[in-house]
């Protein structure tokens, strides 16, 4: 299953979920009814069955449906609502610790150093880092809407227990969460279950209620009948709630127990070797403390931990698969045996050939990596990482320095250009901080161009700690530079188009409405797009038709040459491809494939991988949500 057809099921999956918890919705205002009508029993006439007298008055089956949907629906929205902070908000619920980039802990700085490389590899920003101090036992998640707000958390046993490739398995793990999709579904599903949780909390006051009234009302017939009445209601929506977290616990395990499956597949995709997750899966089996977790939220984010983090009486029930199933599909010489070392190992049946085989590069090929980074991609953002000056990565760390350092990114080469940008930083930022972000452009320049794209991706933690009002002030900031100098530069336009999506994504975590677009709405965009890629490849106008109409035969294979978009042979207005980018954002999984097939085939047309057009086109896949990794096009096709 590629990263397309994973975004299709997580899709499907969220489709199932809401079929779900309307089903149980209806079960439990069927059931409310019911009661409802039972504890006034006073008011229906004993001869009159409970049916009957239901369908004889909709008024009173109305306030019942009515006020059980307020509290399950109202209950379910504020505690998404209350997760808007996205992953840091989870982790700090469960005591998480934010490791500090300038943190001195030795395997805090192991930590950090394998999420950004896993981060470069998966062209993803970096995730905020957490970690449990307080938690003995070996766990992980990942939590977010999106792929700005995620956080990843380690509990301290998962960084004492397991050795760097044990921990890189358990990281691309949750990597494979945060690009499947997994974790919006994730959060909606603690919304959920807290929904339906609300109506047996209730019946809990209700019991406390019911047992103090009749307490005080010992001498009065009356006032013992409401406290009956009361620890009736009470029982009933206690029972009634209970059934409904039975179901909800049910709901999160058929969501989330295929998914560790396909999680440990790709986190042996990644890294290339199954012994690093396995062992990290034959430790917890054979620690005394395993994976449980003592916090009392642990039920509540069960079903996004790496592995049960709390003891299920049932099988049934449980979020995730057996350990000795999980340790099998990816060992199958295992015999049940817990080695505490499990030495290296060989590439898993997921991880072999993921570039092996491959004759000619071509779209599909670079689609398929989508999603999808191997061990080369990993080794490759180690390298990036090392060709980081340490004081630019301390910057990059800082939230002083990071919006300098993206603001150098947009400053032109040509010194009488840039000039002029220089005097408009100056009158909005001073003239030390104009000078500063100089200094930061020339330290650029020394750096390979494939290097621009991590910047932004290493940068994002110190964005995030940034107020909104500021982020925004820096993104039209960026936006100002770019245009000011009367010339647009690709590759600074593409860079500016992914800093706008992730900082969109964080101020407004929700997921672009998927829907087939008409061919009014999308022709244009799609003649903007492709003439801009085809221009930035080539000099020759008659060559950038060329490239064009490949791509455009790709992607509109059925049509006529007089019905597809047609080329442009100026350069596209810019002002107008940054709508383009958000309308084809909203393009379905199916025809994001075919889109980044088209533009991969279309750079692809001379038979020359230039830097400037690669690293285009995995800024225009990043705008679209489409993680490319970053990749030596020439290399991989010798693989």
């Amino acid at each position: 299953m590629d990263f397309f057809q994973r975004q299709e099921q997580a899709r499907k999956n969220s489709r199932r979920l809401v079929v779900l918890f309307i089903a149980a919705v209806l079960c439990i205002v069927v059931a409310l009814n019911l009661v409802a009508a039972l504890a006034l029993g006073g008011m229906r006439p004993a001869s009159v069955p409970l049916s009957s007298w239901l369908q004889q008055n909709p008024g009173f089956v109305a306030v019942v449906t009515g006020i059980t949907l307020l509290i399950i629906i109202g209950a379910s929205v504020f505690r998404i609502f209350s997760l808007r902070g996205g992953g840091s908000t989870v982790a700090e619920s469960l005591g998480g610790t934010a490791v500090s980039p300038d943190t001195r802990d030795p395997l805090e700085r192991r930590l950090r150093n394998v999420v950004e490389e896993m981060a470069i590899a998966s062209s993803l920003p970096v995730p905020e880092i957490y970690v449990l101090k307080h938690e003995s036992g070996i766990n992980a998640f990942a939590a977010g809407f999106t792929q700005s707000d995620a956080a990843v958390a380690v509990t301290q046993g998962t960084l004492e227990q397991l050795n760097r490739d044990e921990l890189q398995g358990v990281i691309a793990h949750e990597f494979s969460h945060i690009l499947n999709g997994d974790m919006r579904l994730n959060l909606r599903l603690m919304g959920t279950i807290f929904g339906i949780l609300a109506i047996s909390q209730i019946g809990r006051l209700l019991l406390r209620l019911g047992r103090g009234a009749s307490f005080e009302s010992r001498g009065s017939k009356r006032k013992g009948g409401a406290g009956a009445t009361i620890l009736f209601l009470g029982v009933s929506l206690f029972l009634i709630g209970s059934i409904g977290v039975f179901f909800g616990r049910l709901i999160k395990a058929g969501v989330s127990r295929q998914r560790e499956y396909l999680a440990d597949a790709s986190a042996v995709q990644f890294t290339r070797q199954n012994a690093g997750i396995a062992g990290a899966l034959k430790k917890i089996a054979g620690l005394g403390t395993g994976s449980r977790m003592s916090s009392t939220n642990t039920e509540e984010i069960s079903h996004m931990l790496f592995a049960s983090g709390m003891r299920f009486f049932s099988r049934m029930m449980s979020t995730h698969p057996p350990l000795e199933d999980r340790i099998r599909a990816l060992d199958p010489s295992f015999k049940g045996t817990i080695e505490s070392r499990p030495g290296t190992g060989k590439p898993g049946p997921a991880s072999a050939g993921l570039a092996a085989g491959i004759q000619q590069l071509d779209g599909a090929t670079v689609a398929s990596l989508a999603g999808g980074p191997g061990s080369t991609h990993i080794d490759y953002a180690a390298g990036m990482l090392k060709a980081f000056p340490v004081t630019m990565l301390e910057d990059l760390h800082s939230t002083q320095a990071a919006p300098r350092v993206i603001m150098a990114l947009f400053l032109n080469p040509a010194e009488g250009k840039r000039d002029a940008q220089l005097t408009l930083l100056s009158a909005r930022l001073g003239s030390q901080a104009a000078n500063n972000i100089l200094a930061h452009q020339q330290q650029l320049a020394d750096l390979p161009r494939q290097l621009r794209l991590p910047v932004l991706e290493l940068s994002f933690p110190a964005l995030r700690r940034l107020p909104e009002a500021q982020r925004t002030f820096y993104l039209e900031l960026g936006r100002e530079l770019v245009e000011h100098d009367g010339q647009v530069d690709y590759h600074e336009f593409a860079l500016l188009q992914v800093l706008e999506v992730y900082l969109r994504d964080l101020a407004r975590p929700r997921r672009p409405i998927q829907k087939k677009q008409s061919r009014r709405e999308v022709f244009p965009a799609i003649s903007r797009l492709f003439s801009f890629l085809a221009h930035a490849g080539q000099v020759d106008t008659e060559l950038a038709n060329q490239a064009f109409q490949i791509a455009n035969k790709q992607l509109f294979p059925k049509l006529p040459d007089s019905k597809r978009p047609p080329f442009l042979a100026h350069e596209p207005d810019l002002h107008a491809l940054w709508g383009d980018l958000s309308l084809l954002d909203q393009l379905p999984p199916r025809g994001k494939r075919r889109l980044i097939q088209a533009m991969t085939d279309l750079i692809l047309h001379d038979k020359k991988q230039e830097i400037l057009e690669v690293e285009l086109l995995r800024c225009f896949a990043a705008s679209l949500h489409i993680p490319l990794p970053p990749m030596d096009l020439a290399a991989v096709s010798q693989q």
